[in-house]
């Protein structure tokens, strides 16, 4: 934990040092802290790195809070996982310190990780609770909260987003040939001050200065300004960064965690939250984390679709057990745990974690990432058209 969030009492705990992925040692402390919102005094388990004298990079896209439960075995505070990975047919089994990584995936600055642990250390209790069955009516709240985290903080969110835009993008640039859209651009251009009085500039330029001084350009960008507002932006995407998108979205999924939580979380708080139990080794958990059904399909998707807001929601919280919400108007239909772990596969781009390895794990294993893309090329399509104000369908040669 960051002492920039919490000031820790250590009260006791084990001197025994355990391996602490690629970073070191740990050793497992007692702690007592003062919660920032409650005032109240809160215990918690958290692994603190000893001797390293630097921050973990290399940061859990799957809590390791979700991982735990579906352990393949467990030594004390150290859990092992089986782990899928796409292109493998074989599980590997490794430690819920080493399972869904990635270096770096939040950031440098380890805030985000800071937060998010902070998060997961409230949550706690409340998933331990859930596991057993034990929820009341005081949990919707805090289940929404939790949910809520899970469905943006996931690597699938971050690069089908990534992945979203730059469909966008190409499906743009082709628009752009067409003389429509060019037209329509154009319009739009001429509404900015800068572009707009350049041309004006330029217009009453004599004509050799401003040859001279176009020919000094970029072609393309010469292009531009001689009001082919088209080729402006294809200057424009050329020039930029080549991680500026996948930064771009990155941003954007922090934004979304530390800030953009509200109208998330007043959704999800007004589901109707149970959970279901099946024997051990029932339930996989995929990268997507979170899975959910929209309308009266019995097709499970990811949560982050264009089809509005789903009706129902499902996460496996172990190998046993699964969080549902379903909204009143919902028809209470609950896919099976087959269909439920295909599609934890299908819909997770490189990793699922399961407690057990099988036949069964190695056929899911095939399908990890059949079903990836957030969207459809068609569903792009059709946001383009929106975004560009066109008629659905319309398109000129």
């Amino acid at each position: 934990m960051s002492p920039s969030l919490l000031e820790v009492v250590v009260t006791g705990g084990s001197t025994k040092r355990i391996a602490w992925g690629d970073e070191g040692e740990a050793v497992m402390p007692e702690l007592v802290y003062e919660h920032p919102r409650t005032g109240a005094a809160r215990t918690g388990d958290e692994s603190m790195a000893a001797g390293t004298g630097h921050r973990s990079r290399r940061n859990h896209f799957i809590p390791r809070l979700l991982l735990r439960g579906f352990a393949s075995r467990v030594d004390g505070a150290k859990a092992w996982v089986y782990q899928a990975l796409r292109g493998r047919t074989e599980l590997m089994e490794v430690s819920t310190t080493d399972g869904g990584v990635e270096r770096d995936f939040y950031g440098k600055t380890g805030d985000v990780e800071d937060e998010l642990a902070f998060r997961e250390n409230e949550h706690a209790p409340l998933v331990r609770r859930l596991r057993c069955r034990e929820i009341d009516a005081a949990d919707p709240p805090a289940i929404a909260r939790f949910v809520s985290d899970l469905i943006i903080r996931t690597r699938n969110s971050r690069l089908g987003m990534a992945e979203f835009a730059a469909q966008m993008l190409d499906t743009f640039m082709r628009a752009l040939e067409t003389q429509a859209v060019r037209d329509r651009f154009q319009q739009d251009l001429m509404t900015v001050p800068t572009y707009r009085q350049t041309l004006t500039i330029l217009k009453v330029l004599p004509p050799a200065f401003r040859e001279a001084m176009l020919n000094s350009l970029d072609p393309t960008l010469a292009k531009a300004f001689r009001g082919d507002a088209a080729d402006l932006m294809r200057w424009m995407l050329a020039s930029a960064p080549p991680n500026l998108m996948l930064d771009s979205v990155r941003d954007a999924q922090i934004r979304a965690l530390t800030e953009d939580r509200g109208a998330r979380e007043n959704n999800l708080r007004a589901l109707q939250w149970t959970v279901e139990s099946a024997p051990g080794g029932t339930f996989i958990l995929g990268e997507v984390g979170v899975l959910a059904r929209f309308g009266d399909e019995h097709v499970v998707h990811a949560p982050l679709r264009p089809q509005g807001a789903p009706v129902a929601f499902y996460l496996p919280l172990s190998s046993s057990s699964l969080l549902v919400g379903r909204e009143e108007s919902d028809n209470g239909y609950t896919p099976d745990a087959e269909t439920l772990n295909i599609a934890s596969a299908e819909l997770s781009r490189s990793v699922f974690v399961s407690s057990t390895t099988s036949e069964r794990e190695r056929r899911y294993a095939v399908s990890i990432g059949a079903r990836s893309a957030l969207f459809s090329e068609e569903e792009v399509a059709q946001a383009m058209l929106q975004a560009l104000g066109l008629v659905p369908g319309h398109s000129e040669k």
